[in-house]
């Protein structure tokens, strides 16, 4: 971005500046820098022209409040904001951030939103979000609406009344690095049809679920760490898919992974433990291949099968019941997985299921 100008911002009239951020960009052309010194601002923000906006001093002491709007309203091509508090209090059910078009450099920001959610993405727009602090939304912390793209990468996103990232239908962004933590719902929410990439994020302490795929959702999980979820660890809701690879899930209330009916998703190399219920549930008509995965300590069997799964080379041991555990429709194929030191054998069958599965190469002993 081509800079023709600089401004400084002062609440303090500590300079010859401008006493408010709102008249700098007013006044400013497209391309030029506004430097904002400590102070409190009670002003909403509209950006709509290229501009670089720095907060000059230290995060806590640069705070904009929000008043009549969101705090911080995006309607450029192209800008960046660093350094800035961006608060909304109270009042009507404003946004922190909301982002209309463009691309918005959103970095080392501290971003509430008492009345709504903290970062809110409009379809087609392509921000990148690094290092900032977005808490205490009353809603979600970062939702993409449909078609929403865009990178989150290392910020930290805590205590949201909903879930903490939510990615509607067509939206498919980039969330690399972010810890994610304490959701009043859930982790991340994939809605209908969406898709997007989430490579090493610590997702933890969520009341719902860590991840839930909704309907048509296809996305990819990379070397996630996905702990202490009040529901599943990853739940595939009806006709889900996904590609989960080298993740760990442990700690979940409920199964770590549960796959539900219609869903076919993709798990290899995971590491699933230490669940209160099923390592893997897979309900009638569910299915999926799981390849190379870890399946152990779970309080009751390793995977528990009422549809028709792919097993394949896992290691599916230390579980308090069963290795495996099959009943009523299940089936599926089940081959050379290492199936030793489970509480109550390496399977546990129905009368109906013993014929169901194939199975190959399985060590039991």
């Amino acid at each position: 971005m081509a800079r023709s100008a600089t401004h400084l911002v002062d609440a303090n009239r500590d300079s010859d500046g401008f006493t408010t951020v709102g008249a700098a960009i007013r006044a400013a052309s497209s391309g030029d820098r506004i430097f904002v010194r400590p102070g409190r601002y009670e002003e909403s923000l509209l950006i709509d022209k290229p501009l670089e906006i720095i907060g000059d001093g230290p995060l806590a002491r640069i705070e904009i409040v929000g008043t009549l709007d969101h705090v911080l309203n995006f309607r450029a091509e192209i800008g960046l904001v660093v350094n800035l508090t961006l608060s909304q209090p109270s009042g009507p059910p404003h946004l922190g951030v909301f982002i209309a078009r463009g691309q918005l450099h959103l970095e080392g920001c501290d971003i509430s939103s008492r009345t709504g959610s903290g970062v809110y993405i409009l379809g087609g727009s392509e921000p990148i979000l690094r290092r900032n602090v977005i808490h205490f939304a009353m809603e979600v912390g970062v939702l993409f609406q449909k078609g929403g793209g865009g990178t989150l990468e290392d910020n930290e996103i805590t205590g949201c009344g909903l879930d903490g990232v939510e990615l509607q239908a067509g939206s498919d962004p980039v969330l690399r690095r972010n810890v994610i933590r304490d959701s009043r719902k859930h982790g991340v929410l994939f809605d209908e049809n969406a898709r997007g990439t989430l490579e090493d994020n610590e997702i933890t302490g969520s009341q719902l679920c860590g991840v839930k795929l909704e309907a048509g959702s296809d996305p990819v999980l990379r070397r996630n760490v996905i702990r202490d979820s009040q529901q599943n660890g990853v739940l595939f809701d009806k006709t889900a898919r996904g590609t989960l690879e080298d993740n760990e899930i442990a700690g979940s209330q409920l199964a770590g992974v549960e796959v539900q009916a219609g869903s076919d998703p993709a798990l290899r190399r995971n590491v699933i433990r230490d669940s209160r219920e099923y390592g893997v549930f897979i309900h009638d008509d569910g299915r999926g291949a799981f390849e190379e995965n870890q399946i152990t300590g779970n309080e009751q069997s390793g995977v528990a099968i009422a549809g028709s799964p792919t097993l394949r080379g896992n290691r599916i041991t230390g579980n308090r019941w069963h290795g495996i555990q099959a009943w009523g429709g299940g089936g599926g194929l089940a081959e050379d997985n290492d199936l030793t030191g489970n509480g109550l054998g390496a399977w546990g069958l129905d009368w109906k299921t013993k014929h169901r599965i194939t199975r190959a190469r399985n060590k039991e002993k």
